[in-house]
């Protein structure tokens, strides 16, 4: 098996990065200030919502803690630890067995299960771009639902 435990640090250095999954989502609150700072100058009525809005967006992105959750290469994935920050799982798409995207109401699950049946459950937050570079990366090895009847 070429997937394991590795330090940050020990990561190979020639890795290009096609997609990064952060906890923060730093677009969505830019947007969201945007948004409210169009809301507060064209809409006079709805000014202190707008308000509301943008203190809201700039809390998080100020005073929020960001941390890398995912990273996708070309012939690999980063699974980086929420307790140990200095460690990270090197994950090679070709000893992935299947994977499984699962939605929530609080939380989205990504699950991995190796070739040697190691498990990974992930929080993830970006189904779409997740469920697409697997699709792309892991071609076959999704696990599908099985619909009730």
């Amino acid at each position: 098996m070429k997937s394991k435990i590795l330090k940050i640090r020990n990561l190979p250095q020639d890795k290009t990065v096609m997609y990064t999954l952060q906890a923060k989502p730093f677009i969505f609150l830019m947007t969201m200030m945007i948004v409210s700072i169009f809301i507060a100058i064209f809409n006079a009525t709805n000014f202190l919502y707008a308000i509301v809005i943008f203190l809201v967006a700039l809390f998080a992105i100020v005073f929020m803690p960001d941390s890398l959750i995912l990273q996708f290469m070309k012939e690999y994935m980063v699974i980086y630890h929420n307790l140990r920050r200095n460690e990270c799982y090197l994950v090679y798409y070709d000893e992935i067995k299947v994977w499984q995207y699962q939605w929530s109401l609080q939380k989205d699950y990504l699950y991995l299960q190796l070739m040697d049946d190691t498990e990974f459950c992930v929080e993830c937050f970006n189904r779409r771009k997740v469920k697409a570079f697997l699709k792309q990366c892991c071609p076959n090895k999704e696990l599908k639902k099985e619909k009730k009847v």
